[in-house]
């Protein structure tokens, strides 16, 4: 059957898509995608994919511009096709269809569930395959006891240090979240050789989204200053470490160990069986995460690119235009 592509027009479109799809994530949800979308001032394209008329899984998007000829990057992992099975590899060759007649001729995508017979077939369709990699934490034992007995010597040390330190763990307020997780990601992409994508409202939004949708939202207080927030994002069975950590200048109180803990314990009380800690970042960040018994899962992330003629003179133009 023909595969195309459809852009949503609402939420209830993208809904219908999503319904009942087990590879979706809360990143794939309409309120986050749009949400994003505001927050950065990104141009979103929310494709719905469909075959023979029924839509079989949804396909978000991101462009730096109207007219733009590549896509960006995901700020989260697996932002990429809902797609999967035998379905993936046919869906990929119509897309680069899509992709010509559309003059998006350059697109990054991320794929979270994916048959490792799989792999081989997406070489075919897909300039770039490349191994990406998150960190779940196991939670199915239901007990808080095995939980903590995961924990390495090292996040049990900094959790001596943050405990020691009087650092606490409550439900955040709107005002934290307005004012200092846009403080927190702005370091966190400085620490990464980065400017945090996000415009100056971007905490009073997400402020108010986490306000009206719930999830997991916790601050980090030491002598009654919040030190660090952290928000969490969940959808049917999977619960997600979306953003946050504490502020770099309470570093040695192990705040981020703190709020690592809570989220643990507000994963584990409502039910679910992992965590997942959503990426990899650097060495650092991974040996952090393994510290609490994280399992290192793999995922892909794919390049579909087409008329690579064009891209080169589009790529020649740009530099003349920067060097001039």
């Amino acid at each position: 059957m023909t595969i195309s592509f459809i852009r949503a027009r609402s939420e209830e479109e993208w809904d219908a898509a999503l319904a009942d799809d087990e590879s979706a994530t809360p990143f794939h949800e309409w309120s986050w995608l749009q949400l994003q979308s505001e927050l950065t001032g990104d141009r979103l394209i929310p494709l719905v994919v469909f075959e023979g008329g029924e839509p079989i899984g949804v396909f978000p998007i991101f462009t730096r511009r109207e007219l733009a000829i590549r896509s960006l990057p995901s700020t989260f992992p697996y932002l990429g096709p809902t797609v999967t099975g035998s379905r993936l590899t046919a869906m990929i060759r119509a897309f680069r269809s899509w992709q010509l007649r559309n003059g998006l001729l350059d697109v990054h995508f991320e794929m979270r569930f994916l048959a490792e017979d799989q792999v081989g077939d997406l070489h075919d369709v897909a300039e770039e395959v490349k191994a990406e990699r998150t960190f779940v934490i196991d939670l199915s034992h239901g007990s808080q006891e095995a939980l903590e007995a995961s924990f390495n010597r090292n996040a049990r040390r900094k959790l001596k240090t943050a405990d020691a330190a009087g650092v606490e763990v409550r439900a955040s307020t709107y005002e934290d979240i307005r004012d200092v997780l846009p403080v927190v990601l702005a370091e966190a992409f400085r620490r990464h050789g980065g400017e945090s994508p996000y415009l100056p409202e971007a905490g009073d939004r997400l402020a108010r989204y986490l306000m009206e949708r719930g999830g997991y939202a916790a601050t980090a207080v030491h002598d009654g200053r919040p030190v660090g927030v952290r928000i969490g994002l969940e959808r049917g069975p999977l619960a997600l470490d979306a953003l946050g950590a504490g502020l770099t200048e309470f570093r040695d109180l192990q705040v981020d160990a703190a709020l690592t803990r809570d989220h643990l314990r507000w994963a584990l009380e409502r039910g679910y069986g992992t965590l997942d800690l959503a990426g990899h970042v650097d060495a650092g960040v991974e040996q952090f995460k393994r510290s609490f018994g994280a399992r290192e899962v793999g995922y892909l992330g794919l390049r579909s690119s087409v008329a690579p003629w064009l891209l080169s003179i589009a790529g020649a133009v740009r530099a003349h235009l920067i060097r001039s």
